[in-house]
Formats: C-alpha cells, structure tokens, sequence
C-alpha cells in the first residue's frame, strides 16, 4: 500500500450481498464523525457502458484483463482521492475479478489455484490495495431474491453463476478478508464493519 493520508477499505460479495447499502451507511455513518468519505465502485462506468457496446466480449480471459486496465485507471483515482479523503470505500476491488473470472477460468489453466495464481500475477500492477476488505457473506438465493425485489438483473450479473462465484470467494480469498454476515439487518451489518474501525476513530 502507498503512503497515503486516507484509509481505503473496501467491500466484497456476491450480487445482491448488500455492499452498495452498506458503503451509503458507512459513509453516512462516518461523516457523522467528521471524517471525510469518498465512495466508488468497480466495475466503473467507463467499463460498463465498453461491455454493453461490445456484445461479444464475453470470454472470461477478455472480462478479467479488462477489469484489470479499468482498476489500473481507478486505481490512480482512488490514490488520489487518499490523499483528499480520511476514508475511500470501493463497492468491489480486485478479489471481485478474481472470484467472478477464476471459476470460469479453469478452462485457460489446469486447476483454480493455477487460474487464481495467474490472476494475481497479473495485478502485481495493481499497487493502491485495500487495507481493510470485508467479505459481505450471503447465500446465493437470498442474493438474487433480494436484486429481483428491487430491479432487473443487468447484463454482467447474468454471466455469472453465483453459487460458483461464492465457493471462489469461500474456498480460495477467505484469508485476506473478513467476513461479515450479510444476513443480519442492515444495522447489524454495519455495526459489525465499525467494529474493526471504531479503535481508530
């Protein structure tokens, strides 16, 4: 991690896990204490509005090296909102490509750890890295019945099996992160993240 002023956290999780609520009542939560937050989220717009023009990008060896040129450019935003900022929250990072490519992967490598190894590799370009990440554990179920109450799902969710991506997320990135559970209210969810920040505050 550079040497920067502000604290970067940020927040992991399937779809519907409940991260974007979380990053609004954290911020909301924190700017009560007079710190000051800045919130983003990857995948970032430029990326978004590049994967609906190009219908055919669709492979997982094109989304990952893709997300990995959108986190290099967010990277340098986020870097210099540190500097700015006493807190950045990102709703994603970089486990979010390696649990939603490394799956599907495996058709490029032999085994996941060769998948997620490579992964790794390749973000050694990566250099602003989170602090903190909280892992916001969900079932997938409950994930897709929550997106469905409130808006369609959007194309990048529908390439994903979420069951696969939660078991990439469990079984390979668990000891870089902390996990939260998800399916507490939303106030307990949050409580829960200040905990591992109030001693500092």
């Amino acid at each position: 991690m550079l040497d920067l002023k502000g604290k970067f956290i940020a927040l992991e999780g399937i779809d519907g896990s409940g991260k974007t609520e979380l990053a609004r009542s954290l911020r909301a939560h924190l700017e009560r204490r007079a710190k000051k937050v800045w919130i983003t989220s990857e995948p970032t717009e430029w990326f978004r509005s590049y994967v609906s023009i190009l219908k055919d990008v669709r492979d997982p060896l094109s989304l990952f090296l893709l997300f990995t040129i959108d986190r290099n450019s967010h990277q340098k935003e986020i870097s210099q909102k540190l500097n700015e900022y006493d807190y950045v929250i990102s709703d994603r990072y970089l486990f979010s490509s390696y649990a939603y490519q490394g799956y599907m992967l495996k058709e490029f490598f032999k085994t996941y750890d060769d998948a997620i190894k490579w992964m790794k590799n390749v973000s050694k370009v990566i250099t602003v890295r989170p602090e903190l990440t909280f892992y916001i554990a969900i079932d997938e179920k409950t994930a897709i019945e929550r997106i469905k109450k409130v808006r369609q799902m959007d194309e990048l969710e529908k390439l994903f099996n979420l069951e696969k991506v939660k078991e990439t997320y469990e079984k390979y990135l668990m000891g870089d992160m902390i996990t939260i559970d998800g399916l507490k209210d939303k106030n307990a969810v949050l409580k829960d993240v200040m905990d591992y920040l109030d001693p500092e505050i």
